[in-house]
Formats: C-alpha cells, structure tokens, sequence
C-alpha cells in the first residue's frame, strides 16, 4: 500500500494524536480536533500521518533521533512535514540527539496545528 498523508486543511473534525497531557490542555481541545487514544510510540504516533490513519499528530520535548528519524522520512514521502514549533525541520546526528516539540501533518493543516500546540506549550510551562 502507498503512503498517502490526509488532504484535510482544519483541525476542527480532525483526527489529532499527541501526548495525553497536552491533549488535556484547553488550547487541544478548543480545536475540535477528534482526539486519538494515547499512541506513547512517536515512531507510530508520526507513521499514523504518513499513512493518512490521523489527520496530525505532535510530540512533546526531549524525542531522540533514533525515535524520529525514520517516521520522519515516511512522513515526507507520503507529502507531510514534520516540523518543530518554529517551523524548521529536525536536525539529526547533532551531539545533543533530543529535539523540541514536533508537530507533523499536510501544508496547508500545519500552520493551525502549530498555533494550538504553541498555546499548549505555553499552558504546559505556566501549569494551566
């Protein structure tokens, strides 16, 4: 079967996985975004998108390489991104191999999902 990532462009009625705290928070939930059961694997958790199964998905800080490297490779080849919260793409192989908060899904959902994940973190860091 080919990998093919979700065409959908808003987060209202999309099918959203990502760490069950951050799920929790009032800015996930103010997407209407339907909230995928816990997926504590990243590589799964990104190789959903990949396979068009959820819509987006995300992850919260401190991910090795070796979790996303090749997740991050199915998520490109089936026409998704995955980003960190600024926009840039991971850097592997670095002498640090953690990674901030990454956020993953088609072009055009991307930007609405990063918005609502940064509004998580911030409800996340001030204990909201």
């Amino acid at each position: 079967a080919q990998l093919a990532i979700s065409s959908r462009t808003e987060l209202q009625g999309a099918r959203l996985a990502g760490p069950r705290g951050w799920l929790r928070t009032g800015a996930i939930q103010a997407t209407g975004a339907e909230l995928v059961p816990h997926i504590p694997s990243l590589a799964y958790r990104f190789g959903l998108v990949a396979a068009g199964r959820v819509d987006a998905a995300f992850a919260s800080p401190n991910a090795h390489d070796w979790d996303l490297a090749a997740t991050d490779l199915l998520v490109h080849e089936a026409g998704g991104r995955l980003i960190g919260l600024d926009g840039t793409v991971p850097c592997y192989n670095q002498d640090i191999p953690r990674h901030g908060v990454l956020a993953s899904a088609n072009d055009r959902l991307l930007p609405s999902l990063l918005s609502a994940v940064r509004d998580a973190a911030g409800e996340i860091q001030h204990g909201r």
